[in-house]
């Protein structure tokens, strides 16, 4: 991937979403994508956006799926709380 390309993948370059948002990223993740999802989550905040930032304890992007096929799982909790169910 180029830069260019990763430059139109990100969510940075999108409008900001004005629905709550929950950036969730494995605690355990390379330090790099850990930096993206934090700064992303602050320029939620920033911009009075709903956001709330999700560190998933011992989770990479390799294991961190599994959090919501779980029903008790971090994820699968915060997408039915979103959903408001």
């Amino acid at each position: 991937m180029d830069l260019v390309e990763a430059c139109a993948n990100s969510p940075t370059g999108l409008a900001l979403p004005t629905i709550p948002v929950a950036v969730a990223y494995g605690a355990a993740e390379l330090p790099e994508l850990v930096r993206q999802s934090r700064e992303y989550a602050a320029a939620l905040k920033k911009a009075g956006r709903p956001a709330r930032e999700l560190a998933l304890p011992g989770e990479d992007h390799f294991t961190i799926l599994e959090q919501l096929a779980q029903p008790s799982g971090t994820l699968a909790l915060e997408v039915a709380r979103l959903a408001d169910v």
